[in-house]
């Protein structure tokens, strides 16, 4: 795995009404653009959750799923910038001290969440070390060490 050096991309900040919410999204230079929601859950942790916004699919010839669980070779850059967008809600909610996430299953591979959430974790390791993860019963809990 790289040392984490992978330059983030652009992203834009949606603005909602509400301080236990934000929205983000940056496009790849393929064209495929990805959405970053953060959400305050009962518990007062973050959760995080980005995907594909498959609309973005619409206008790419030849573009499939399969692509996607590829990543064509932009996976780096795509976790710089979850990453970065993080940061940049936690600048502005100084309050937060956790957050979590999940890694999806591959279709029709069983046991890809977590071997995903294994790449996820080595990665905010390599860039974020002082960062405390903690496996949970699902997923992982982050806590943020400022």
């Amino acid at each position: 795995m790289p040392d984490g050096n992978a330059k983030s991309y652009n992203f834009d900040i949606h603005s909602t009404v509400y301080r236990w919410k934000q929205a983000y999204s940056f496009e790849t230079e393929s064209g495929i653009e990805y959405l970053v929601d953060i959400i305050k859950d009962d518990r007062n942790v973050y959760t995080i959750n980005f995907a594909v916004d498959l609309d973005s699919w619409d206008d790419m010839e030849g573009f499939d799923e399969q692509s996607v669980i590829l990543n064509r070779g932009e996976f780096y850059r795509v976790m710089a910038t979850i990453i970065k967008c993080v940061e940049d809600f936690i600048q502005h909610n100084d309050l937060i001290e956790y957050f979590s996430f999940t890694g999806n299953e591959t279709y029709g591979k069983h046991h890809a969440g977590s071997q995903r959430e294994e790449i996820y974790v080595n990665y905010i390791r390599r860039l974020r070390p002082n960062w405390e993860i903690t496996h949970q019963q699902q997923g992982y809990l982050v806590k943020i060490v400022r």
